[in-house]
């Protein structure tokens, strides 16, 4: 049995050369220069060969966290379900045995776990190391994920210090062939060091981070005919496996600031007067420092307003006052109108359930200005509530170019410049382009929301110009 400590073995194909070593990169998401005070950031261990070679395969890796700073929270979920004598979800028998046997892939044997003697909590750091991990070899050595950590930030701010090889560690000698025999000699002499017994070589007393590759097999396509090969941190042949983490309190909140408006709608099959069609989500501006109009079928029925800070929106509501083309108050009380959490932490989703009225000529609805106000927008870092923000918007189908806020002539030739710059395109293509330069152009002209501009908008269009009630300057 290898030394003591958690270790993780399994089958890893890598490149490398002997005594060449390798990197242990550790790579977190987020990536960033400063983390706030209990931010929870996902760590990925890699392994990258520092010299181009042949291929291997990994038998064991052992990780340290000893010199890791305590303050910060580390954990570490083994899977050891899919390796040969393991039991799912247990460590207990989870062993290396010998390779002669057949038990695991390619006639390998390879399950090790033993039990930890270290007093640094999770001093071995993989989890759901699959069975084989394939790096690419030749002259362009290709970095292998092998396990992800959880890092929880301290509570105060400061430099803390993630460390997964302990290359500081002390050795001693161990038995070349029974690595997990030690003695209690320590080596002399500096490098690698010298045992007093030409049997026993220098190792760390299973607290530093090693690799350990090669099984001396000929038979099986994925054997590694290399023999038994440690790198160890302590040699200097196992470098990096270090990060330092800034850590600050985030400044305080005092009141999110929105950034921006945009009313969402559906574009694709069957969406046409249908919002909850589950086509492609495609914005529209709302500016503060004019009306805005929706002259899409689906009307106005999601807004999402994004912040300059993450927001909480549990105690966030929304309004929608309204008044039609004739200067009647718009009748609102069957609409369900709430505030959820964005896809983004800084953004808020307004929802109206079914849209607000006045894209729908096919009902009889008209035009309608709507003042829309948004209550109860709160930092999530604390602070107070921002001040209720309001945009006005008009809902009026068919109003594909907004300046006038009426339909005309204007508008079918924008629809008709829109419908043009789409049928150019390649079959297959002449659809809306959202991310396009004449994006925004082609989501305004797409009225019946099918998710390209045609005649069909062209007719809508028309019959909105003709048929519906213009505004006339009667709501205030």
């Amino acid at each position: 049995m290898f030394a003591r400590g958690i270790a993780l073995t399994a089958v890893l194909s890598f490149a490398s050369v002997v005594h060449a070593g390798a990197t242990v990169q550790l790579v977190p998401t987020p990536n960033k220069a400063t983390y706030d005070v209990d931010e929870v950031v996902s760590v990925a261990i890699n392994i990258l060969q520092d010299a181009a070679g042949t291929d291997h395969l990994l038998r064991q890796l052992q990780l340290n966290l000893d010199d890791t700073d305590p303050a910060l929270g580390v954990t570490a979920a083994f899977d050891l379900s899919g390796l040969s004598g393991c039991l799912s979800g247990t460590n207990s028998s989870c062993y290396y045995v010998d390779s002669s046997l057949t038990s695991g892939p390619a006639g390998i044997a390879f399950a090790y776990i033993s039990a930890s003697d270290l007093t640094q909590p999770n001093p071995i750091l993989a989890s759901n190391l699959s069975l084989q991990h394939n790096m690419v070899g030749g002259a362009t050595p290709t970095a292998v994920t092998v396990g992800t950590l959880t890092v929880t930030m301290p509570a105060t701010a400061g430099m803390y210090t993630l460390d997964v090889l302990n290359s500081n560690e002390s050795k001693v000698c161990v038995n070349r062939s029974r690595p997990g025999l030690s003695s209690s000699s320590m080596c002399t002499g500096t490098g690698q060091g010298t045992c007093a017994s030409a049997d026993e070589t220098c190792m760390a007393p299973g607290n530093a981070a090693t690799l350990v590759y090669g099984f001396g097999l000929s038979s099986g396509s994925t054997d590694d005919t290399t023999p038994v090969t440690i790198w160890r941190a302590i040699n200097g042949e196992l470098t990096g496996g270090s990060i330092v983490f800034d850590v600050a309190v985030p400044p305080a909140c005092t009141q999110p600031i929105p950034q921006s408006w945009t009313s969402i709608g559906q574009h694709g099959p069957g969406c046409t007067f249908n919002p909850a069609c589950g086509g492609a989500e495609y914005g529209q501006d709302m500016p503060a420092v004019s009306d805005y109009s929706e002259p899409r079928s689906t009307g106005i029925n999601k807004i999402v307003v994004v912040y300059d800070v993450d927001v909480d929106v549990s105690s966030a509501t929304v309004s929608a006052i309204g008044c039609d083309a004739n200067g009647a108050a718009q009748d609102t009380s069957g609409i369900s109108m709430t505030v959820v959490a964005g896809a983004n932490p800084n953004e808020a989703v307004l929802s109206f359930i079914p849209s607000l009225p006045g894209n729908n000529p096919q009902i009889g609805e008209i035009p309608v200005k709507y003042d829309i106000t948004v209550s109860g927008i709160d930092c999530v870092a604390g602070g107070q509530p921002i001040a209720d923000e309001t945009r006005t918007a008009w809902a009026i189908f068919g109003d594909a170019n907004p300046t006038p806020i009426t339909v005309n002539n204007g508008d079918l030739g924008f629809v008709r410049s829109a419908r043009d710059i789409i049928l150019a395109r390649p079959a297959g293509m002449q659809v809306v382009d959202p991310n396009g330069a004449t994006g925004m152009f082609e989501i305004r002209a797409d009225i019946n929301n099918d998710n390209t501009v045609s005649n069909g908008d062209l007719g809508l269009v028309r019959v909105a110009r003709d048929s519906i009630t213009q505004p006339t300057g009667l709501c205030p």
